[in-house]
């Protein structure tokens, strides 16, 4: 699971190389899923979900949002 914060888009930029690294260290079987977190701060929000799942989407990852 790699959880980024939805409100500051330095964390969204990170998750490209944190997947590199999940997929390095786990089984060529395992789920990786994307967490977008505090998504109860729709007012500080920076990263969209059609945004974020566009990018699970593109790497066939699962992506969830929680607060």
């Amino acid at each position: 699971m790699i959880v980024f914060d939805i409100t500051r888009s330095e964390s969204f930029l990170h998750v490209t190389e944190w997947l590199k690294s999940a997929k390095e260290c786990v089984d060529k079987n395992a789920t990786i899923v994307i967490v977008g977190n505090k998504s109860d701060l729709k007012e500080d929000r920076v990263i969209s979900f059609t945004e974020a799942a566009r990018f699970c989407q593109e790497n066939e990852l699962q992506y969830y949002e929680c607060s």
